[in-house]
């Protein structure tokens, strides 16, 4: 049995990158596309969020079907064209999927506006760019034209990023707003600015691999083997015991080597514990092995301190209500922290 069509484009695909969500609502016989919703040109969300498709009315859908059905596509002939040209003295009309093989611009912004190959924005290629050398897509990194087109964009920060059309929009859909930037460049502002302008849906929300369900599971996992030169566990390297003679001592100094305490002829209440690689370059405490040939420098000095990430209160967007955010820099050689910055 084939999937249930777009009740506005009569397309059946189910793309959520290039189309949007596909929504069905079998109570009301309904499946539609998110975005033949927003750039139907008399549709609007009068409903909360929870209502109907993300607050598009279950009525005023189906007058939005009806009101289509006399429009014919300028691209496939056929009746049901939803989205038309934003410019008033054009009358073209196409479905929304047909807009985005002809070259239609919707960009997903305040109303939503759509526009036809004759009205839409261009890019414009930077002076000095060279364009005869032979171009690839920094998402795909498939071969490119070095021509620009509706289906080829640019960053408008570095001019040395060529991207496919479909590429850019599929790295919007699973960055979301808060990581979506140039690949080359890392530029966030301005290219999220002109990929909008270009008619790039970027979704506001979290990136897809944060909201993968125990995405982050493997941090909460310690490493606990024994990597002695001769374990003598009769329960094997793998064997962890919570105290005693067993337990597995992590190294102090890098944690990715462990040991039972009786395999390294440790005593019985020993805490700390330094792998051979890491004791080679200090003393096995943590400090490196001072060197007497310069006693101007302070044994002090040569401290080996692990780098400590910047750590941020809260990694959610807030409202400007809300409590403020404070972001601390690591702390220097003598444990003080020597830049404090407010996060808006």
């Amino acid at each position: 049995m084939s999937p249930p069509g777009c009740v506005l484009c009569r397309s059946c695909e189910d793309d959520p990158a290039l189309f949007g969500d596909k929504i069905t609502l079998r109570d009301d016989n309904l499946c539609v596309h998110y975005f033949c919703l927003l750039t139907s040109c008399g549709v609007y969300q009068r409903g909360k969020d929870s209502e109907g498709v993300f607050g598009f009315l279950v009525d005023d859908i189906k007058q939005e079907i009806r009101r289509s059905a006399r429009l014919t596509c300028c691209a496939c002939k056929k009746k049901g064209a939803c989205v038309g040209c934003y410019v008033k003295s054009c009358r073209k009309m196409v479905h929304f999927p047909c807009g985005r093989r002809s070259g239609f611009v919707s960009q997903f912004t305040q109303n939503f506006p759509s526009y036809c190959p004759d009205h839409r924005p261009f890019q414009s290629a930077a002076v000095g760019s060279n364009l005869s050398l032979p171009q690839s897509c920094s998402v795909c990194l498939d071969a490119i034209d070095g021509d620009l087109s509706y289906g080829v964009l640019k960053c408008p920060s570095c001019h040395g990023s060529w991207f496919h059309r479909d590429c850019v929009q599929r790295q919007a859909h699973s960055a979301g707003l808060f990581f979506f930037r140039c690949t080359l460049c890392n530029n966030k502002d301005q290219y999220q600015q002109e990929m909008l302008r270009m008619g790039i849906c970027i979704p506001e929300r979290d990136a897809s691999w944060e909201l993968e369900a125990d995405a982050y599971a493997d941090l909460l996992e310690v490493y606990a083997h024994c990597d002695a030169h001769a374990c003598v566990c009769a329960n094997g390297r793998a064997h962890a015991a919570k105290r005693g003679w067993f337990a597995v001592l992590r190294c102090l100094l890098c944690g990715s080597r462990g040991t039972h305490r009786k395999c390294s002829g440790l005593a019985l209440n020993a805490a700390d514990w330094a792998c051979p690689e890491c004791a080679k370059s200090t003393d096995g405490n943590g400090d490196k092995t001072a060197d007497t040939s310069h006693p101007s420098i302070h044994p002090s000095l040569l401290r080996r301190h692990a780098p400590l990430p910047a750590r941020r209160l809260s990694i959610r967007r807030h409202d400007p209500l809300s409590p403020l955010l404070f972001f601390f820099s690591p702390p220097d050689s003598r444990g003080v922290i020597c830049d404090a910055r407010l996060c808006v």
